[in-house]
């Protein structure tokens, strides 16, 4: 059987975090099937000689001002490990890394070259629509993952900054690779790393979800934390702080709106419906007691008002109150060590 080295290359926010955890997770139960998963760089070869063959260091490879000696490597790289494999009886690897997707020069001069010495490339690309794909990637990049200086831009400002031009590189794929170029639209398939998985021809591993969007109470908890910095600010900064308050922002209440839980005209008569003989019989004996009984119809409640104002205020009134203890704890230990600052 012939080598083939698959690449996986789609854009971010094309379920690439997904797919990379469902490969990691599951390399064991693919090797088993002749598929090796490379890594994110290549980090998961063999035998890992170069400085860029680690995630946090990927860029070396990428960068635009060393293309000449990061071919030769890379190429040298992904030669020795197609013949390894061969050797092991694994016959198929995948590399997945979508910075790829853009930044090509390296990887097409290189993997041109692995398809001279006879090992078959196939490239698998999903693609989003562009406002879906700004959308997903305004709530990674713009909020979550702050990458600029100053307060959480609206997305119309951050946007403007934003090239969604995907069909340059889509071309260049194209061009290198014909019809080993799969071009697959996320928009229309269900679950991404069920149909890479179908893609590879990998059977019997279940997919991994990764990075799903939060709802949107906790994007703007998201967004107002990582406001008060002027810096660029990583997610898990806003993931820690939240950790230490108790909440779970990947599960956070779901409680419906109080007016939604109470209960309504029908449901009380349904009380009354159920227990109305019960009544009849507590009615008998008040009257036998001189005592009037209860009346047996119903009447509309009056509308409930849970006003989210009176709420905030007494949220208000809590956060005050810890902030005079907190003062006077501060003060307390200032005149204990003689720290007058």
């Amino acid at each position: 059987m012939q080598s083939e080295l698959i690449v996986h290359i789609g854009n971010g926010k094309t379920g690439t975090s997904s797919i990379q955890k469902t490969l990691g997770d599951n390399s064991e139960a693919l090797d088993h099937q002749g598929i090796r998963y490379l890594g994110y760089a290549l980090e998961r070869s063999e035998n890992p000689r170069y400085e860029w063959q680690a995630p946090s260091e990927v860029n070396l490879l990428l960068a635009a001002d060393q293309l000449e000696r990061r071919h030769k490597e890379l190429f040298e790289v992904l030669r020795d490990e197609m013949t390894l494999l061969a050797s092991k009886g694994i016959p198929r690897a995948v590399w997945s890394n979508e910075a790829l997707f853009q930044q090509n020069a390296t990887a097409v001069h290189a993997l041109k070259l692995l398809e001279e010495t006879g090992v078959g490339i196939r490239i698998i690309c999903y693609v989003r629509r562009h406002d879906h794909w700004a959308k997903s990637a305004y709530a990674q990049w713009g909020i979550k993952h702050k990458t600029y200086a100053g307060p959480v831009k609206p997305f119309a400002e951050w946007v403007r900054s934003r090239s969604l031009h995907f069909a340059p590189a889509v071309d260049v794929w194209e061009a290198q690779f014909g019809k080993n170029f799969n071009l697959r639209n996320f928009d229309v398939i269900g679950d991404v790393s069920a149909d890479f998985l179908t893609q590879i021809g990998a059977e019997g591993i279940a997919p991994q979800r990764v990075y799903e969007t939060p709802s949107p109470e906790v994007l703007a908890l998201w967004a107002y934390y990582n406001s008060q910095s002027v810096d660029p600010v990583l997610p898990d900064k806003f993931q820690r702080a939240m950790r230490k308050t108790g909440v779970d922002i990947d599960e956070p209440s779901r409680l419906p709106p109080i007016d939604k839980m109470l209960p309504t005209d029908a449901e009380l008569a349904e009380v009354l419906r159920r227990n109305r003989r019960d009544m009849e019989e507590i009615n008998a004996v008040l009257e036998r007691k001189g005592q009037p009984g209860f009346a047996l119809g119903t009447k509309p409640q009056k509308p409930v008002d849970a006003s989210p104002w009176v709420v905030d205020q007494m949220l208000l009134q809590m956060i005050f109150s810890l902030q005079d203890q907190v003062d006077r704890l501060q003060s307390r230990i200032r005149k204990l060590t003689g720290n007058k600052d």
